[in-house]
């Protein structure tokens, strides 16, 4: 295990629903130093492609706790999203932004809760994630995007999380995001996890298996931005037979000092459509 490699018992939810009843892997994993893996890849957008994953270097805009609202929100982070998205994620092809989810805050003083079990967000299909999106936004959104995914031009979908600290003095130790590279998950180790009671939403969880490799960024800064694949689909993919999204967790890092700062984080997530030419 490398220098930068942390071991920790991460939480996977089995066959079981979220909830009581988790079991823990087994062994400690292996948590990787991501911000090798980058430096091998050579380029955000390779990293990106190649693992689903990749930080960037963020200096405008601020991002500060009382900027999340409202109009200031949409007229400020919007456009940001969009050129991050075309000119270091996607920047050898067409795409086009939808920015219908809602931001997502957590930890401060207001909301304490981590999603410390692994997990994916918006299932595997169109359908999957035509569902979430009723749940989520409405069922108007939810057929709203379906109907635009369903054009001619459209090859497929994504949403990728913009993910990273705010409001917070030092570097990232506490409650740092673990992502599991979807290259090495089999399908068989995904099994349902129904996020609500009613049914309106679904997530997916992983079976624990020693050949699935997890990494993360050591301590993340203020002026670092992390943008993962939460979910992903391909009108060419006949069912689906990979994983293209990033199964993540919070975890507690061991290294982390007791009195490390409580984290703080914000989440954009966007619709990306991959199109055509």
């Amino acid at each position: 295990m490398s220098p930068e490699s942390v071991a920790r018992r991460i939480f996977y939810p089995g066959d079981k629903p979220p909830g009581p009843g988790f079991d823990p892997s087994t062994e400690p994993l292996e948590i990787r130093d991501a911000r090798a893996l980058q430096s091998r890849a050579g380029s955000i957008a390779a990293c990106f492609h190649d693992h689903g994953f990749a930080l960037l270097g963020h200096s405008g805009g601020g991002w500060l706790p009382e900027q999340l609202g409202g109009d200031a929100y949409r007229r400020l982070y919007h456009p940001e999203i969009a050129r991050l998205v075309h000119t270091h994620l996607y920047p050898d092809r067409r795409v086009e932004t939808d920015h219908v989810l809602k931001p997502v805050c957590r930890g401060g003083s207001d909301d304490a809760h981590y999603a410390d079990w692994v997990h994916q967000d918006f299932g595997l299909t169109a359908g999957d994630f035509e569902r979430n999106l009723a749940g989520i936004v409405s069922p108007e959104a939810g057929r709203a995007w379906r109907s635009r995914y369903e054009s001619d031009d459209i090859l497929g979908c994504a949403v990728i999380s913009f993910w990273r600290t705010i409001g917070m003095r030092a570097p990232l130790r506490h409650m740092p995001l673990a992502l599991c590279d979807p290259s090495s998950v089999g399908m068989a180790d995904v099994v349902p996890a129904a996020a609500a009671a009613d049914g309106a939403r679904y997530h997916i969880g992983l079976r624990y298996h020693a050949g699935q490799a997890w990494y993360h960024y050591p301590e993340m800064r203020a002026d670092e931005l992390l943008a993962f694949k939460l979910f992903e689909c391909r009108k060419d993919d006949l069912r689906p037979e990979r994983l293209r999204s990033v199964f993540h967790t919070a975890f507690a890092d061991p290294a982390a000092p007791a009195d490390a700062e409580p984290r703080q984080s914000f989440e954009h997530r966007v619709i990306v459509n991959l199109l055509a030419g």
